[in-house]
């Protein structure tokens, strides 16, 4: 079994199978939450490589993307007047806007390429007919 396996299992199942320690079970929910250990260090989960790494490109280049959408001529006027320091109480509704929508499209992105979850959930599907159902829907 996976992490993610080890983690949707019942509590009876649980105390049998799962012995992790309280720090491997973190560094687990990390893995499957941080998209620099997503994409490099989760190595067992059911998701492809390729797809990971294009994943992650993606959502570097869309980040930077709506970044610059935010600094206007008004932003860097504002950083001129400041004599170059670092303004955060003026910063702070582009740093919210940006990473809404950021957090808004990664996750739409993850949701039309991560398959893990609907694999887990075939799997875990007694009935060959419907998980064959569930393999071509995925």
């Amino acid at each position: 079994m996976n992490d993610d396996e080890l983690t949707d299992l019942d509590y009876e199942e649980a105390i049998i199978a799962d012995k992790r320690t309280y720090w491997q079970l973190y560094f687990s929910l990390l893995k499957k939450d941080q998209l620099i250990l997503f994409t490099f260090f989760r190595q067992e989960d059911y998701n492809l490589t390729q797809i990971k790494i294009i994943l992650f490109i993606i959502s570097f280049a869309f980040f930077f993307a709506v970044n610059g959408f935010f600094f206007t001529d008004e932003t860097m006027n504002k950083i001129y007047q400041d004599n170059g320091t670092f303004n955060i109480i003026f910063q702070i509704p582009q740093i919210l806007y940006s990473s809404i929508i950021t957090t808004i499209i990664s996750m739409i992105l993850q949701k039309l390429s991560i398959s893990e979850d609907q694999i887990l959930e075939m799997k875990k599907e007694k009935d060959l007919d419907k998980s064959k159902q569930q393999a071509n829907k995925i």
